[in-house]
């Protein structure tokens, strides 16, 4: 177990959950098309991206796994740009 940062809100997280798996533990809605429970995530509508400053990069929140120092931000003007595209 280990701590990764999410809109600010820090939550301690097991090594093989993805980013959509904890938000919504947070009850942060991060919008998906494609995702369905108990199927392996296919990011082919990217619409679930979200960005992890801690690297500045965009990941889709549904396939990616939380690593160690993650700072994670659901929402913004880029995001929403991205998520559009």
């Amino acid at each position: 177990m280990f701590t990764i940062k999410i809109n600010n809100t820090p939550i301690e997280v097991s090594e093989n959950e993805t980013i959509l798996d904890v938000a919504r533990k947070l009850n942060i809605h991060i919008p998906t098309m494609c995702w369905l429970n108990d199927f392996k995530a296919s990011t082919s509508c990217m619409v679930c991206m979200v960005e992890d400053k801690s690297t500045a990069s965009f990941l889709p929140s549904c396939s990616a796994i939380v690593q160690e120092g993650m700072d994670i931000v659901t929402e913004s003007e880029e995001i929403d740009k991205l998520r559009k595209d």
